[in-house]
């Protein structure tokens, strides 16, 4: 696996307290999820701010210890930041006791800035503007002496091969906050967040400009589970924020698994990096409850973890980057005809 994860912003409604459910370790301080701020287009972004009483984060935690994480993002900024205590960060890469390893923020003049305590390296030029979303990906490696890479649209625009690193620990986090505590007028937006890591054969390095999609249930294909306040599975499952009073439900022994269909992908997508499965999904006591959630294409499936849920309502999540079909990267076309599988398997 090399996409680690992947998120519209859009699944939670505006209740940010669900993003602790299982997917990010930290959702605290001057966070929202808000519309999109450009006037244009639709969706829910990520809104994040600061003062002297609250800093916006959102940090996330590798599934595994890396010598190289990247990320990609776009952002949108109301204004440039007013001071150096305004700043936010693009990207921050942490240790395992939540300490920076290094980060990429934008000045008050909107180049980037590259810091890992040691190294400072500022984009020659202006690469943000305010009131527009751009692209950022930036690609971090600790091995050996060390490299950082951060493109803008696509266009590199701050790179160093050698950060004279000996050793260096790894990276076991990434996160979005402010550097500063001083943003009174300040505000950054996020949208079509994808961390990725240096691993595996495929997505270990730059994706390139990419949009996160929700590809809602539309159908059931095999119902098999009980429906719990609701007339159908998909109409359950699509529910933007969760409605966790009604749900579908697979007592024990375990049924046959519940299938469903997909919505499309948009009409001007050319190819597909990957595809993130999730659900929120709990047991209803102590007793052994494990769930498998996976992608069909053609027939063939791409398991995801078979793996013990609790009695806490959590999203659980896998990422598939290859077609089980053709064992090849997913197109938009095997996409469209995709399903989903869930199957309560303990």
């Amino acid at each position: 696996m090399t996409i680690q994860h992947m998120d519209t912003f859009g699944i939670y409604g505006t209740n940010v307290a669900l993003m602790d459910d299982g997917i990010y370790a930290q959702a605290t301080g001057s966070l929202t999820l808000q519309p999109d701020p450009d006037g244009i287009s639709s969706g829910t972004v990520l809104r994040l701010s600061s003062s002297a009483a609250s800093i916006g984060v959102l940090r996330y935690v590798l599934s595994s210890a890396q010598n190289k994480a990247g990320q990609a993002v776009r952002v949108f900024m109301n204004n440039l930041p007013v001071s150096d205590n305004d700043r936010p960060q693009v990207v921050r890469w942490l240790n395992n006791a939540n300490g920076e390893l290094a980060s990429v923020y934008v000045e008050t003049t909107g180049r980037l800035t590259f810091s890992d305590g040691v190294n400072t390296i500022t984009t020659p030029n202006p690469v943000i503007t305010a009131n527009g979303w751009w692209h950022t990906e930036a690609a971090y490696d600790r091995s050996g002496a060390g490299s950082i890479e951060v493109r803008v649209e696509g266009v590199t625009v701050l790179q160093d091969t050698d950060l004279g690193y000996v050793a260096a620990s790894q990276i076991f986090q990434t996160s979005l906050r402010f550097l500063g505590n001083n943003s009174s007028s300040t505000r950054i937006y996020y949208k079509d967040l994808v961390i990725w890591d240096g691993s595996g054969a495929v997505n270990n390095d730059f994706l390139g400009s990419v949009l996160v999609v929700n590809l809602a249930p539309t159908s059931d294909v095999a119902l098999n589970w009980n429906l719990v306040g609701g007339a159908s599975g998909f109409s359950i499952l699509d529910n933007i924020p969760p409605n966790d009073a009604a749900y579908i439900e697979a007592v024990n022994p375990p049924p046959a698994a519940y299938v469903c269909g997909l919505s499309d992908l948009p009409a001007d997508v050319t190819s597909v990096k990957g595809l993130m499965t999730v659900v929120r999904a709990q047991k209803s006591d102590g007793g052994d409850g494990s769930l498998q959630v996976s992608l069909i294409s053609n027939g063939d499936v791409d398991l995801g973890a078979d793996r013990p849920i609790t009695t806490t309502m959590t999203y659980w999540r896998d990422i598939s980057e290859l077609d089980p079909d053709t064992s090849a990267p997913w197109t938009p076309v095997a996409v469209d005809a995709a399903q989903m599988q869930i199957a309560r398997t303990t």
